[in-house]
């Protein structure tokens, strides 16, 4: 064999060699790890009923609020299905339009009330994508009807432009709080006072 075949042999083995790398069944330890099942955020699409199951925490939100005001709100809940909620950067990381986000949700109804529509509620992006198992704190500024009565306050996840969680059999937060005059209004009442304990999960 010439020395110019050895050279385009060597050269060969080589390609070969190179082509092969990253096919290889057991992987080394030099490999990047691979990522875990669920740990990944998928953009733009939308989640499946496995993914829409919601376990809400403790909840605080003053019983008394003022007609027409400002009121703190502080909300905690566990994505308890299989696949991460995506915020808006992660859901629309080009057009950062919201589209397919998970949002926190809230509306206010007057006691006894049907749900109705959902026509006028209010959104609040998620601070981060909430992987499964993972639990997660919003506090919230929402604002108070203006005519005194006993109101409910409903909260709620959507995917934006896709779904709502209630739709698919995941809970609702149903809180229970009385709109009193403005000027009646206890001091302090458009704060939240923490440690109130939250109702139960709307389960219709």
């Amino acid at each position: 064999m010439t020395p110019k075949a050895r050279v385009w042999i060597g050269l060969a083995l080589i390609a070969a060699a190179i082509a092969g790398c990253g096919r290889r069944e057991t992987p080394a330890w030099f490999d990047a790890e691979r990522p875990r099942p669920g740990s990944l955020v998928a953009a733009g699409e939308p989640l499946p009923p496995s993914a829409l199951k919601i376990r809400w925490g403790r909840s605080s939100v003053s019983p008394a609020v003022g007609a027409n005001t400002s009121v703190a709100v502080r909300v905690t809940f566990t994505n308890a299905g299989d696949k991460p909620w995506p915020d808006v950067a992660a859901a629309s990381p080009r057009l950062k339009d919201g589209s397919y986000a998970v949002r926190l949700t809230h509306r206010w109804i007057r006691a006894g009330d049907p749900l109705g529509d959902r026509l006028g509620a209010q959104r609040s992006d998620l601070p981060r994508s909430v992987m499964p198992g993972d639990s997660i704190e919003m506090p919230l500024v929402v604002h108070a009807p203006a005519e005194a009565g006993d109101y409910t306050l409903v909260i709620e996840l959507v995917q934006e432009l896709v779904q709502w969680f209630a739709d698919r059999g995941a809970d609702r937060l149903m809180l229970p709080v009385r709109v009193v005059p403005a000027a009646a209004a206890p001091a302090g009442t458009p704060a939240a006072r923490s440690g109130q304990p939250s109702t139960a999960p709307d389960r219709r």
